[in-house]
């Protein structure tokens, strides 16, 4: 039997993206100061299963002020529910997710005017992101043989056989993506599978509106992938980097990879790291968060005037246009 765990680590695995034994709890999509509560559960008919979110007798989302409250109702509406249902009711029965299903897939937006010189690098650093697993690299313009020249899509695919695809129908003619649906088809099989894309353009708006897409049309079919957008600058974390002990840390701006962030640690003797979402758990959403440039700064603290939580330099801005 494996180790009973105790009730501070059962918090922690229920931040997690997989959450814990069916269970999970996320920052409120709206309210950064709210918690809910998550069951993964079977949806409509057959065996389709995703996530549903705790709600009240009135069929409104229970919102929680902390995590230890949010675990709290967990445990609380588990235990009704099984003295309540029988074995074979699967109504509202909570189950586990299977091995195959943990594998959660990634969809990597990259535009190459993001990472200027660094692109090609940058490329291969996402290309060998979970390592023996291949990611497809999915060139999604139009015409890959234009330019910028450096990246045409027959030099790719020269350098990256097993993993260039090129996906005509999610390119961009006259602000419209030409013909998605049979690509966007593919991909969503693939990413039941537990497969990972770097969607690649030169243009961020192009990139964004396939990614935005593609998300969606994953969650109205119930597929899992890994949601880098759960956590933001400004949020307070727990970090561990390998056998290294656990750290606090400030998400102090996401980087171009949008499941990397540059952090800064509370501890001023260590330098900042970047460091991947997987490796993170949320202590406080936004308790570091700049109302002003939105970037997660150590020096965040409420200002009496102008009545904003600022950063030291924003503040110092404030200060030389409206201070006395």
């Amino acid at each position: 039997m494996g180790k009973e765990l105790k009730v501070p680590d059962i918090i922690a695995q229920l931040q997690r993206h997989r959450g814990y034994k069916g269970w999970r709890m996320r920052p409120h999509w709206r309210q950064a100061n709210l918690w809910i509560a998550q069951y993964y559960t079977y949806i409509g008919r057959g065996d389709k299963k995703g996530w549903r979110v705790l709600r009240d007798e009135k069929e409104q989302y229970r919102t929680f002020r902390t995590p230890e409250l949010a675990y709290m109702a967990l445990a609380k509406q588990q235990a009704e529910w099984q003295k309540e249902l029988g074995e074979h009711d699967q109504t509202f029965k909570v189950v586990s997710m299977s091995e195959e299903e943990k594998r959660l897939g990634r969809i990597y937006p990259f535009c190459y005017k993001q990472w200027h010189d660094e692109a090609e690098e940058s490329l291969g650093d996402l290309l060998r992101a979970w390592g023996g697993e291949i990611i497809w690299l999915l060139d999604i313009r139009f015409d890959p043989e234009g330019p910028p020249y450096g990246f045409r899509g027959s030099w790719l695919k020269h350098m990256r056989p097993t993993q260039y695809r090129h996906a005509k129908g999610l390119g961009l003619v006259s602000g419209q993506l030409y013909y998605p649906s049979s690509a966007v088809r593919e991909i969503l099989r693939l990413l039941r599978e537990g497969e990972s894309f770097v969607l690649f353009s030169g243009d961020l708006d192009h990139v964004k509106m396939v990614e935005t897409l593609v998300r969606d049309q994953a969650r109205t079919q119930n597929i899992l992938l890994e949601d880098p957008y759960t956590l933001n600058a400004g949020d307070l974390c727990l970090w561990k980097k390998r056998e290294a002990s656990t750290q606090e840390v400030v998400l102090h701006h996401r980087t171009p990879d949008v499941y990397s962030f540059l952090a800064d640690f509370l501890d001023e003797r260590i330098s900042g790291e970047y460091v991947d979402i997987r490796d993170l758990q949320v202590v406080t959403v936004g308790a570091y968060r700049c109302d002003e440039c939105g970037k997660g700064e150590k020096t965040v603290r409420w200002r009496e005037q102008p009545q904003k939580k600022l950063c030291r330099h924003c503040f110092w801005e404030w200060g030389l246009e409206y201070g006395e």
